[in-house]
Protein backbone atom coordinates (compact mmCIF):
# COMPACT_ATOMS: atom_id res chain seq x y z
CA UNK A 1 0.00 0.00 0.00
CA UNK A 2 1.03 3.37 -0.54
CA UNK A 3 -0.03 6.79 0.57
CA UNK A 4 0.33 10.72 0.17
CA UNK A 5 2.74 12.93 2.50
CA UNK A 6 0.17 15.53 4.21
CA UNK A 7 3.30 17.25 4.66
CA UNK A 8 4.84 17.73 1.17
CA UNK A 9 1.79 15.50 -1.27
CA UNK A 10 4.27 13.24 -2.35
CA UNK A 11 3.62 9.41 -2.18
CA UNK A 12 5.24 7.44 0.29
CA UNK A 13 6.55 4.46 -1.65
CA UNK A 14 7.09 2.46 1.62
CA UNK A 15 5.03 2.78 4.27
CA UNK A 16 7.39 1.56 7.18
CA UNK A 17 8.89 4.47 6.90
CA UNK A 18 6.47 6.86 7.53
CA UNK A 19 5.11 8.24 10.96
CA UNK A 20 1.68 9.20 11.67
CA UNK A 21 0.87 13.18 12.05
CA UNK A 22 -0.12 13.93 15.43
CA UNK A 23 -2.92 15.88 14.55
CA UNK A 24 -4.74 13.36 11.59
CA UNK A 25 -2.85 10.10 12.56
CA UNK A 26 -2.34 10.15 8.50
CA UNK A 27 0.89 8.48 7.50
CA UNK A 28 3.76 11.30 6.93
CA UNK A 29 7.58 10.74 5.31
CA UNK A 30 10.07 10.42 8.38
CA UNK A 31 12.29 13.10 6.55
CA UNK A 32 9.43 15.85 6.07
CA UNK A 33 8.65 15.44 9.80
CA UNK A 34 12.44 15.53 10.54
CA UNK A 35 12.91 18.43 7.98
CA UNK A 36 9.57 20.26 9.92
CA UNK A 37 11.13 20.34 13.82
CA UNK A 38 14.37 21.86 12.38
CA UNK A 39 12.28 24.37 10.57
CA UNK A 40 10.38 24.91 13.68
CA UNK A 41 12.76 24.75 16.39
CA UNK A 42 15.31 27.31 17.41
CA UNK A 43 18.47 25.32 17.33
CA UNK A 44 21.57 26.20 18.37
CA UNK A 45 25.40 26.00 17.73
CA UNK A 46 26.41 21.83 18.18
CA UNK A 47 22.23 21.07 19.07
CA UNK A 48 20.54 18.72 16.38
CA UNK A 49 17.05 16.94 15.91
CA UNK A 50 17.15 13.03 16.25
CA UNK A 51 15.23 10.54 15.86
CA UNK A 52 15.08 8.41 19.67
CA UNK A 53 12.64 5.61 18.83
CA UNK A 54 8.49 5.42 19.41
CA UNK A 55 7.24 8.33 17.27
CA UNK A 56 9.58 10.75 19.31
CA UNK A 57 12.39 12.93 18.38
CA UNK A 58 14.90 14.61 20.45
CA UNK A 59 17.15 18.00 19.95
CA UNK A 60 20.40 17.46 21.29
CA UNK A 61 23.45 19.00 21.77
CA UNK A 62 26.55 16.86 21.31
CA UNK A 63 29.75 17.43 23.42
CA UNK A 64 32.07 16.95 20.78
CA UNK A 65 30.28 17.29 17.22
CA UNK A 66 32.62 15.06 15.53
CA UNK A 67 33.07 11.85 17.84
CA UNK A 68 28.73 12.60 18.46
CA UNK A 69 29.37 9.95 21.63
CA UNK A 70 28.03 12.10 24.16
CA UNK A 71 24.83 14.17 23.84
CA UNK A 72 22.66 15.55 26.35
CA UNK A 73 18.68 16.02 25.68
CA UNK A 74 17.40 19.15 25.24
CA UNK A 75 13.87 18.80 24.82
CA UNK A 76 11.84 16.20 24.12
CA UNK A 77 9.57 15.77 21.70
CA UNK A 78 6.44 13.34 20.94
CA UNK A 79 5.39 12.89 17.53
CA UNK A 80 2.95 10.12 17.71
CA UNK A 81 0.72 9.63 20.17
CA UNK A 82 0.89 6.99 22.26
CA UNK A 83 -1.57 4.21 22.02
CA UNK A 84 -3.18 5.39 18.68
CA UNK A 85 -4.26 2.98 15.97
CA UNK A 86 -4.68 4.03 12.55
CA UNK A 87 -5.98 2.14 9.39
CA UNK A 88 -3.14 2.68 7.60
CA UNK A 89 -0.60 1.06 9.97
CA UNK A 90 -2.99 -1.66 10.83
CA UNK A 91 -2.84 -2.65 7.11
CA UNK A 92 0.81 -2.85 7.46
CA UNK A 93 0.64 -5.14 10.37
CA UNK A 94 -1.42 -6.94 8.70
CA UNK A 95 -0.01 -7.55 5.49
CA UNK A 96 3.50 -8.14 7.48
CA UNK A 97 1.97 -11.04 9.74
CA UNK A 98 0.68 -12.95 6.15
CA UNK A 99 3.79 -13.34 5.08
Amino acid sequence: PSAICEKCGKEIKDLNTALSDKNTGNPIHFDCILEFIKNTEELKENEEVIYIGNGNFAIVSFENPKTRKNFKIIKSIEWELKNENHQWKDEIKKLASST
